[in-house]
């Protein structure tokens, strides 16, 4: 195949940063970053079907002959795009992790082959199929490399570089900078144990996190915990994003935002596990779920906060909730006779309904909850909403559910938020 020429050649250039964004959003705070430098890679065209990796990051040309790993000077290897002909729409090569896990793409390297246009191409992020970021004819006409950060704001499974337009020259990129995501985890105390799932924390799942609520541990009362968020005038509230980190130690959790995809508010949840049993052997037990926000801005801002929980009380979907407080606390009574007890501290309303009817409330609509649906019998799903608080200017609000857990009774909760 004839090497292209660095002479310019007759083929229409495009503006230098002709980018599209789907959405807005800013970068996450800085964590582990890998650096692909495509050192690790051998020379040579990357051939449809080949799989190239380099720390844990798997290249693959899907489609197309334009994807080449080159040496510049003998002392720099890169990604070139149209180094031996035109890069043609919908030649795609696909980033993902070896190990299937989402990732966060901060930033990359890139520069044209002369000072004429390069060929385009856009990035675009998927997770779980779905579409999440693009950044559309990236390119450049200068031959200094530039630094452009991606913009992606939330973490992707896959990176896909797919041909766009044909410049007058290849388009060179290096040192992807790229981020691992924080995976699940489980905290334990005594014979009590949570654990949470990967959705949740590096994919999405529709109430917040998966989790098992395991009082004792084997024996699961949990399928669904998490927050959702209406700030100011917005016209729906949103579900807690995919954090930006997540550590387990022990008995306990700790989840942060960033503020990306909930209004510019920062955001840390840490969740706490007793084992209240006298013997430590898990049948009683309680997990406490404290939530703070910070107002970097120098107004207040007005929020609503709803816990949600879908729970399923002796693993199985056949339970009784009554209310137990106005209009802060519900329990949910298993099959077995568990008791699940779910505490809003302070909350003003609350509202049930069999899954997934409320879900479908605060996925999309303003929503007010109306303090009905109990007592019910069937497949719980609850919520609880502190409305219209006040995050203070430069300062921080804080909110505290409980859910715990007891074969008999809840004579230890009080004991526990005491």
């Amino acid at each position: 195949m004839k090497k292209r020429s660095n002479t310019p050649g007759q083929r229409a250039g495009r503006p230098a940063f002709a980018a599209t964004a789907l959405f807005l959003a800013t970068a996450a705070p800085v964590q582990a970053q890998t650096i692909i430098g495509f050192e690790g890679m051998p020379t040579g065209q990357l051939m449809v079907d080949q799989t190239e990796t380099e720390q844990g990051y798997a290249f693959t040309n899907v489609w197309g002959d334009q994807f080449d790993i080159i040496d510049e000077n003998i002392s720099n290897q890169l990604l070139a795009i149209g180094q031996y002909g035109a890069v043609a729409q919908g030649d795609v090569l696909v980033v993902r992790r070896e190990d299937g896990r989402p990732f966060w793409f901060d930033r990359f390297d890139l520069r044209s082959a002369s000072s004429y246009h390069s060929d385009s191409i856009d990035m675009v992020g998927y997770i779980a199929d779905t579409l999440i970021f693009a950044l559309a004819e990236v390119n450049t006409n200068t031959s200094a490399w530039l630094t452009r950060p991606s913009g992606f704001g939330a973490p992707i499974s896959e990176l896909h570089l797919v041909g766009a337009t044909a410049g007058q020259m290849a388009l060179y990129l290096d040192n992807f900078v790229f981020r691992a995501t924080a995976g699940g985890g489980t905290i334990t105390d005594g014979g009590a144990r949570v654990h949470f799932s990967d959705f949740g924390v590096v994919g999405y799942a529709e109430g917040g996190f998966n989790v098992r609520l395991e009082f004792p541990a084997g024996l699961n009362h949990g399928y669904e915990v998490g927050w959702f968020l209406r700030t100011g005038p917005d016209p729906a509230q949103v579900r807690q994003p995919i954090p930006d980190s997540a550590t387990y130690e022990s008995d306990t959790a700790t989840f942060t935002w960033s503020g990306d995809g909930i209004g510019g508010l920062t955001a840390q949840l840490v969740v706490v596990i007793e084992d209240t049993s006298p013997a430590q052997v898990g049948s009683s037990g309680a997990s406490r779920w404290t939530l703070t926000l910070g107002n970097p801005d120098a107004e207040p801002r007005t929020v609503n906060l709803f816990a949600y929980t879908d729970i399923d009380a002796d693993a199985s979907t056949d339970n009784t909730a009554v209310l137990a407080q106005a209009n802060e606390r519900i329990q949910v009574t298993g099959p077995a006779h568990s008791i699940i007890d779910i505490h809003g501290i302070g909350a003003d309303r609350y509202q049930v309904e069999a899954h997934p009817g409320l879900l479908s409330l605060l996925a999309t609509d303003f929503l007010t909850l109306q303090n009905t649906g109990l007592p019910m019998t069937g497949d719980y799903t609850g919520a609880l909403q502190w409305q219209d608080r006040s995050v203070p200017a430069k300062g921080t609000l804080t909110f505290e559910w409980t859910i715990s857990a007891t074969t008999a009774d809840i004579l230890f909760i009080n004991g526990f938020e005491g």
